[in-house]
């Protein structure tokens, strides 16, 4: 089946486990981990964070030509390993994070932060693991280095503890700000992500 086919809800699986069979160190930071760790978002992209050696950004590479992954921008997915380009990005462009895509128009983004605040052997040494039916995901923990916090300030933090006392009505703002999340593809993607999420919740058992 080609890729573009594929259920969007196997794609998330299929990430992680393409992460795992190439060893990547990776934690999962953004909305996936807050959902895993219990608090509902409206969102759908995988945010993650690597180590930047060149041994895993080489191993993570394959993953993604496995996956079939390119960047959303006009750039070379072996940008990552330019680590001069990226400060430069960064820097210039005020560049977050590097988001690759595959050719499925439902399948979420992946988004690599390429500098966060925490730093990755940080977040890894404190992180939560989860099997999910043999797949393992590594998540950055509620704290500190908080998943909430894609860019690793301690004001995501203070947003996931607010989700937590309100996720209905946060839930509900958001889906009412954001327009574009009427269109087919949109609405598509996100049943998919929820459905992958609650599976995921019934299935999943803390590895540490």
């Amino acid at each position: 089946m080609a890729r573009a086919d594929k259920v969007p809800a196997m794609f998330y699986l299929d990430i992680f486990r393409a992460l795992q069979k190439h060893d990547v160190q990776y934690v999962v930071v953004g909305g996936i981990a807050i959902n895993l760790h219990g608090v509902e978002r409206a969102t759908m992209d995988v945010d993650l964070v690597l180590a930047m050696d060149e041994a895993n950004l080489q191993r993570f590479l394959r993953a993604a030509t496995e996956l079939e992954l390119k960047p959303s921008l006009p750039v070379r997915i072996e940008s990552l390993c330019d680590a001069a380009q990226l400060d430069e990005w960064v820097r210039e462009k005020h560049m977050i994070a590097l988001s690759l895509r595959s050719s499925s128009k439902t399948a979420p983004s992946v988004d690599i932060i390429v500098r966060p605040k925490v730093s990755f052997e940080t977040m890894y040494r404190n992180r939560v693991e989860k099997d999910i039916g043999g797949v393992r995901l590594k998540l950055a923990s509620v704290g500190p280095d908080c998943a909430e916090d894609r860019y690793g300030t301690n004001e995501g933090c203070l947003r996931h503890r607010r989700a937590e006392q309100s996720q209905t009505a946060c839930s509900a703002r958001r889906t009412r700000r954001s327009g574009f999340c009427h269109t087919p593809q949109i609405l598509r993607g996100r049943t998919e992500f929820f459905r992958f999420i609650h599976a995921a919740r019934r299935s999943m058992a803390d590895i540490r």
